[in-house]
């Protein structure tokens, strides 16, 4: 068993990342890194009915109500089926959470806030690792790969790429959300989200592993090929 303190940091990282959607997502598994269909369904459902209910009632309660009460039966449905609970538990605390902020302001746009704050988050963490040299892109797929990239200067340039990719996707969901939220354009907020989410994900995904695949192994690796699942 490796000791974790001489463990280099970039392999920690990868592989406390690896299991996660983010991992999942560098290891070219798209129903992986997007939860499979139950993994759609909790990351659509409560947005979906939010939206729904606001459009019809143009009412704030009601609309909460049926976002957080979707959460609540998805996660009653994980523990009915004894499936892994961790995302449906997640889901329902992200939910409750926007509620939360929602109430407090009396305002349905800011349902949305804590979506603003997780993914100005992941593009500032995207792009710090490749202003560093480490992008996260590159240290995920050469752990799972078996890569020592960092020595190959094309595959680091590679790897900033697809970074850099990844931060675009951020920041066209803020560039095109934020002004919706200042303008109070709930309806159209929640449209947009529901369609810059789980779709936008998996094509990145998708165009992550096209551009992966090609790339030649690294002189003296034994690289593992990626799978798209």
């Amino acid at each position: 068993m490796s000791d974790p303190e001489r463990e280099p940091a970039d392999e920690r990282v990868a592989k406390a990342l690896a299991g996660t959607g983010f991992g999942k997502a560098a290891d070219g598994s798209v129903a992986g890194a997007i939860g499979g269909v139950w993994g759609i369904v909790d990351s659509v459902l409560p947005g979906l009915l939010f939206v729904v209910v606001y459009t019809i009632t143009r009412l704030l309660v009601p609309s909460l109500v049926a976002a957080v009460g979707a959460g609540l039966v998805l996660l009653a449905i994980a523990l009915i089926r004894r499936q892994p609970v961790g995302q449906a538990i997640g889901g329902f605390v992200g939910v409750a959470i926007c509620a939360v902020f929602s109430l407090r302001s009396g305002n349905a746009a800011s349902y949305f806030v804590p979506g603003f704050f997780i993914t100005g988050s992941a593009a500032v963490l995207y792009a710090v690792s490749i202003f560093v040299r480490w992008p996260l892109i590159g240290i995920i797929v050469g752990y799972l790969r078996g890569e020592a990239w960092r020595e190959d200067p094309a595959k680091m340039r590679l790897y900033r790429g697809i970074t850099w990719m990844w931060v675009g996707m951020f920041g066209l969901r803020l560039a095109i959300q934020l002004p919706l939220y200042f303008t109070d354009h709930v309806v159209a907020l929640g449209t947009l989200r529901l369609v810059l989410g789980v779709p936008l994900f998996a094509l990145v995904i998708w165009i992550s592993w096209l551009i992966i695949r090609q790339a030649p192994a690294t002189p003296g690796d034994q690289a593992r090929p990626l799978r798209l699942r």
